[in-house]
């Protein structure tokens, strides 16, 4: 018995001794690797301080400085794991790519702003968001060797611009046979909100993207389908709305909900104006005005294309009496080739997205609501305003070329809305 109890002691002293070794053995890796952990922070904290140090920055701009590669990095991120398609199975879709600062939704942002662009007009946010004041929905086009600009951008207007940053949310698209491969970051070590980098990317006329098609109607329906608004405004980049109307649109949803009024199917239609490019944009309707009496401000398309915005009826809405609610003016029926600018359910008919290019992008949708029962209501006193006239000998050269390619397309379009709105007794004519 005495010998089984020795043998017994001994065991448990070997096995003491194994499990105290084993014990040591894992607390000495752990501590190895706390302390690589330890010392590549250290290394980033001198290499951060070193580099603060010859930057010679406020401490503000050192702070927001710091942020670009981070936030770069984290766009980076997605765009590598990105496997998502379009219906077509043509272009990578990334949604929020960016997302405000703060979560705007509030029971004032009834409405938000929806909009595309490519990466060289992102400028354009800096007027919009700054009259805007509510939350914005911008999809960007890119491709391979354009990536780095867009990342570069996006990531400067977000960090240097309080209104951007508090407000706008940022989607991307690139097409599968021009993905981004060769994405390089080492540049934002130079980037600061002093002062803008100019990349080099150059770019030519509108749609002139180096042989790319321009997908505008999938830029748009991703930008409306990742909005938190029930109402949406779509717009070009480079308008602006007139002054708050973000507020007052949101006493006039109140006013209009409380007496039960339908919206639903209802477009609150907002005439659309050009200003010369010496001129500022006006802000209020009175400013409008004057401004249009003078021959500075005249209707959108004026010469462009006057039978796709004269549907409006400028005149009329020139002479309304002149209110401080924002109210419906008067109702319209929809006649070809209208392209009206409106405020929207969000769950309006989406934007056909084989329309690519120039022409019949905008009117599908348009075309698709009437068929489908939508009223057209002009608003009173809200407008949209687009800096610069636009002229057709400033489009580009392919212009034509691309417009039968889509009357073609638009034609077999309302055909199939026949099919899809078999009860409608309404045409596209």
């Amino acid at each position: 018995m005495l010998l089984i109890f020795s043998l017994s002691m001994m065991r448990f002293r070997r096995s003491l001794r194994s499990f105290k070794f084993g014990k040591l053995i894992v607390i000495l890796v752990i501590l190895v690797i706390f302390l690589q952990i330890l010392h590549m922070i250290m290394i980033a904290r001198f290499e951060s301080k070193d580099w603060l140090e010859k930057t010679k920055l406020p401490q503000r701009d050192r702070r927001k400085t710091l942020f670009f590669k981070s936030l770069i990095k984290s766009m980076e991120a997605r765009i590598r794991t990105s496997h998502r398609l379009d219906n077509s199975g043509t272009y990578h879709i990334i949604d929020n790519i960016v997302l405000p600062r703060a979560d705007r939704s509030s029971q004032d942002d009834e409405l938000s702003i929806v909009t595309q662009c490519s990466s060289n007009h992102l400028d354009y946010l800096v007027p919009l968001t700054g009259r805007w004041g509510g939350p914005v929905s911008v999809s960007v086009f890119t491709f391979d060797t354009d990536v780095n600009d867009v990342l570069y951008n996006i990531a400067y207007y977000h960090l240097c611009n309080e209104q951007i940053r508090q407000s706008t949310s940022f989607h991307l698209v690139y097409p599968i046979d021009r993905t981004p491969v060769s994405i390089n970051s080492n540049w934002t070590i130079q980037a600061t909100c002093d002062k803008k980098l100019d990349l080099g990317t150059t770019f030519g006329s509108n749609y002139d993207i180096g042989g790319i098609p321009f997908p505008h109607n999938l830029l748009r329906n991703l930008a409306i389908r990742y909005t938190k608004t029930p109402y949406v405004l779509m717009i070009d980049i480079d308008m602006l709305p007139s002054i708050k109307l973000k507020q007052s649109f949101h006493s006039f949803f109140k006013t209009v909900r409380t007496v039960g009024t339908e919206t639903l199917k209802t477009a609150f239609v907002l005439p659309a104006f050009e200003v010369q490019t010496d001129i500022d944009v006006p802000s209020e309707k009175a400013e409008l005005l004057i401004q249009w009496g003078k021959g500075n401000v005249r209707p959108f398309y004026r010469t462009a294309c006057w039978k796709c915005q004269k549907q409006t009826q400028y005149e009329r809405w020139k002479k309304l009496e002149p209110k401080t609610r924002l109210e419906v003016a008067y109702s319209l029926s929809w006649k070809d080739p209208w392209e009206p600018f409106f405020i929207g359910d969000k769950s309006l008919p989406d934007y056909d997205e084989r329309f690519k290019q120039y022409g019949f992008n905008r009117i599908s949708q348009v075309c698709e609501m009437h068929i489908a029962g939508f009223q057209f209501s002009v608003l009173n006193n809200a407008f949209l305003v687009h800096h610069g006239f636009k002229e057709p000998k400033e489009f580009h050269k392919t212009k034509e070329d691309e417009l039968n390619k889509n009357r073609l397309l638009f034609r077999r379009f309302k055909e199939e809305l026949k099919v899809k709105y078999p009860e409608s007794d309404r045409r596209c004519y």
